[in-house]
């Protein structure tokens, strides 16, 4: 039997220092995008799919990192 333990992560911090979690993850995303006012100009900027930034909004998925710099770089 393999006996695992598991190490805190440590959590990403966003601009403000505050940890990026699911939650505010989906929220931060979809106050920039209203910020900017347009999804597909951030689609567009960033090469995400629109429907896959809907999904990052509702929270029902998560980007990889090399997306989520994209969406950042975006802005």
């Amino acid at each position: 039997m393999v006996t695992t333990t598991a190490t805190p992560a440590t959590p990403l911090r966003g601009p403000g220092s505050e940890p990026v979690t699911d939650t505010n993850f989906a929220a931060r995303l979809t106050a920039a995008r209203k910020t900017q006012s347009l999804i597909q100009q951030l689609a567009d900027r960033s090469g995400a799919h629109v429907a896959q930034i809907r999904r990052y909004e509702a929270g029902s998925s998560q980007p990889i990192l090399e997306v989520l710099r994209s969406l950042a770089l975006a802005r």
